[in-house]
């Protein structure tokens, strides 16, 4: 044990020597990247107490994440909290507040746009229930650009091997697949629209909430799509 550390009678202690990593690792999920520096495992009694200390020989100090145990949890609160939990790792990794969150929120502003737009001309959404589908429909495509935006963020300091750039893809696909549908029915020239639609609304809402697609946003506006009244709704 180094000099300046000191054990109380009766405790012993192991060192985890760090690796000097200069290639992060990406993380396809979260669409980041960190540096595996260490690992321990031990068979270790269970009514133990146990403490663990992150130092630095050299005073220097930073971030640092440490998973204890391998079964990994999930609260309802962390759960609800997940979508903007990534953001706040994201933000913690170095990103500045912009990088994290500029291409979704653009999307959506510069998509608003485009939208008022073709209303002006007549091609745009023709009652509220539409522009709030519309309106969800940009943030499922904004959540879909972020995901990309961000695994190409990563590619800058880590390598991202076949099978984690295909889940990055997948989950990417997926917000954009629902913006397709959701953005299909908000800009239709319809003069009705069937309950079917509505029930189709309602599904992609769900499939945002479950997947946690859309900054929340996305599942909220296309929810209240499909519960405002339309003009006329035929089966």
């Amino acid at each position: 044990m180094p000099s300046f550390i000191n054990l109380p009678p009766g405790y012993g202690g192991t060192i985890v020597e760090p690796a000097n990593r200069r290639t992060a690792t990406y993380e396809p999920f979260a669409q980041g990247w960190f540096y595996d520096i260490g690992s321990f495992a031990a068979i270790a009694p269970s009514d133990g107490a146990y403490y663990l200390a992150v130092f630095d020989p050299r005073s220097a100090t930073g971030s640092y994440a440490v998973t204890v145990g391998y079964l990994e949890k999930w609260t309802l609160p962390e759960l609800i909290a997940l979508p903007w939990n990534i953001k706040r790792i994201q933000i913690w990794e170095g990103q500045n507040v912009l990088a994290a969150l500029s291409p979704f929120f653009a999307i959506l502003v510069l998509g608003s746009l485009w939208l008022f737009v073709r209303h002006k001309k007549g091609k745009g959404p023709g009652s509220l229930s539409q522009w709030f589908a519309s309106l969800g429909g940009l943030a499922y495509a904004a959540s879909a650009v972020a995901s990309l935006h961000q695994m190409l963020l990563a590619a800058r300091f880590a390598p991202i091997p076949a099978r984690d750039f295909t889940i990055t893809l997948t989950i990417a696909s997926i917000p954009a697949i629902l913006a397709v549908i959701v953005l299909n029915y908000g800009l239709q020239k319809a003069k009705s629209f069937k309950i079917t639609q509505r029930i189709g609304l309602v599904a992609t809402s769900v499939v945002g909430l479950i997947l946690f697609t859309g900054l929340y946003l996305g599942p909220t506006l296309t929810l209240l799509a499909a519960i405002v009244k339309p003009a006329n709704i035929h089966k």
